[in-house]
């Protein structure tokens, strides 16, 4: 999670299947989609050779490094898989004792940054100590963090390596970036935000999606309109919304605020704590502004909502 996904995303999709056509099951077992994620990100499956003795343990490790969850200890070229499998193919009369040193035949076609961020551990574990307050130990009131500092320096990069622990605590963890071009596009980064967060909720169970509805119609009444221009996505959960008057200024100002805070109280839960990075906001536009300073005004009702801002 939270790596860019290329070739090397297929050989833990073939892992998988490796490991389902040997074992006749799934690696994981989960309840629901964020559970899905959740297993993938910190579990370790048993491997097969565990499983039953007469899987070959070299093929198991195979499908083990298939499965490894970063992409830098996979296999780096098909190749390289290739050249491991024949070598168990041209051994198969003795596979059961086969053992030898995986990939040392790889040949990849490019060249790889690694994606780890080096340097930062201490700095990543104030950030999650912050967001447990958040979670656990501040009864879910929201709290806003800003990271400053010179263009380049690694503030982005910090806050993206939350998403995995962030992820792996059932927390959900989303993001938008302001640009210089879309000053003018009112809650530019708000809404690319929630629609990613919407994304992620539509492959929840039908269930979940109808409870989820629910309170969200519960906190919003007949203003869902306000929130769907700007995440248009959520129309597929919370359905066609009704037509709201035509207001303009500090009216629609107040009330995009007033919705949008029963939005983001009815959607952020103390079993779902819910982080919004915000980058770029220097490029902030004016209403993303107004909301934000409205939503750090007074509130009577608590919400585990934890703004990162860059």
């Amino acid at each position: 999670m939270n790596r860019a996904i290329d070739y090397r995303t297929d050989f833990y999709s073939l892992g998988v299947t490796l490991y389902e056509l040997l074992t006749g099951h799934l690696p994981f077992e989960a309840q629901d989609a964020l559970d899905w994620i959740h297993q993938h990100i910190t579990r370790q499956p048993l491997p097969p050779h565990e499983l039953n003795s007469q899987h070959p343990l070299i093929v198991s490790k195979i499908i083990s490094k298939l499965m490894a969850k970063n992409a830098e200890e996979r296999y780096q070229s098909a190749f390289g898989l290739r050249q491991d499998l024949e070598r168990c193919l041209n051994q198969i009369d003795s596979i059961s004792t086969l053992d030898f040193e995986l990939g040392t035949q790889e040949q990849p076609n490019r060249f790889h940054v690694p994606e780890k961020l080096y340097g930062r551990e201490q700095d990543v574990q104030n950030l999650l100590a912050l967001f447990d307050e958040v979670a656990v130990v501040n009864n879910g009131r929201s709290q806003m963090l800003l990271i400053s500092g010179y263009s380049g320096v690694g503030k982005s990069a910090l806050v993206q390596e939350l998403y995995k622990p962030i992820t792996s605590r059932r927390g959900y963890f989303i993001a938008g970036k302001y640009d210089q071009v879309q000053r003018n596009v009112p809650y530019s980064a708000i809404g690319q935000a929630f629609q990613k967060l919407c994304d992620y909720l539509l492959v929840e169970n039908s269930q979940t999606l109808s409870n989820l509805k629910d309170e969200i119609l519960a906190a919003v009444g007949q203003n869902g309109q306000v929130l769907v221009d700007i995440i248009p996505n959520l129309e597929l959960i919370i359905g066609p919304q009704p037509p709201v008057p035509a207001i303009e200024g500090q009216e629609a100002q107040h009330r995009f605020n007033y919705v949008f805070q029963s939005f983001i109280k009815a959607i952020s839960q103390p079993k779902h704590p819910l982080v919004i990075f915000l980058d770029d906001l220097q490029w902030i536009d004016v209403a993303s502004e107004l909301a934000k300073n409205n939503y750090y005004g007074p509130t009577d009702t608590p919400s585990p909502a934890n703004w990162s801002l860059s």
